[in-house]
C-alpha cells in the first residue's frame, strides 16, 4: 500500500484520532496498535528515516528504556481491596494505551490482579462460613443448655 493511500486513510474504517494505527498488518488487516502520542501510526508503522532509526535503536535496546517504568508501574501494587485492584487495572489499561507496556503484560498482569481478587474473593467466603459455623455451634450449645 503506498503512502499516500496511508495518509489519505484509505484503510477501512479507521480514521486518524481514534488512537488507533491507520498502518495495515502483514495479513493486511488494520493495524490494532496505539499510536505514538501526536501522530497518526504506532511506533512500527510510524514513517520516515528518523522512525526507522528509533526502531532500530529500539530493537537494539531491546526494551531496556521502558523496563524501569514497567518495574515502577508493577512496584506500587496493592491488592489488599477490590478498589485498589481496580485502581492497578484502570492504570494499567492506560498503560498499555499509551504503548508504555507490551500488550502480553498487559494481560499477564490482568491475570496477576483477577487471581488476587479471586484469593480475597475466596478469603472473604472463608470468613462467612467461619461465622456460620460459630452461629451454629452456638445454637447447638442454647439448644443443649435449654434441654438440660
Amino acid at each position: 500500500m503506498a503512502s499516500s493511500e496511508l495518509d489519505s486513510g484509505a484503510v477501512g474504517r479507521r480514521e486518524a484520532g481514534d488512537g488507533l494505527c491507520l498502518g495495515r498488518n502483514r495479513a493486511g488487516g488494520p493495524c490494532h496498535s496505539p499510536c505514538v502520542r501526536g501522530e497518526r501510526y504506532c511506533f512500527s508503522h510510524l514513517p520516515g528515516e528518523k522512525a526507522a532509526e528509533r526502531r532500530a535503536e529500539a530493537r537494539k535496546r531491546g526494551g531496556l528504556s521502558t523496563s524501569g517504568r514497567r518495574a515502577l508501574l508493577l512496584g506500587k501494587v496493592d491488592f489488599s481491596s477490590g478498589e485498589s485492584v481496580q485502581h492497578f487495572l484502570e492504570s494499567l489499561c492506560r498503560a498499555g494505551l499509551r504503548g508504555e507496556l507490551p500488550v502480553g503484560r498487559v494481560k499477564a498482569a490482568c491475570e496477576v490482579a483477577k487471581a488476587a481478587l479471586d484469593v480475597k474473593s475466596g478469603q472473604a467466603l472463608l470468613e462467612r462460613i467461619e461465622a456460620v459455623e460459630e452461629l451454629l455451634h452456638d445454637i447447638e450449645r442454647e439448644a443443649r443448655e435449654d434441654e438440660g
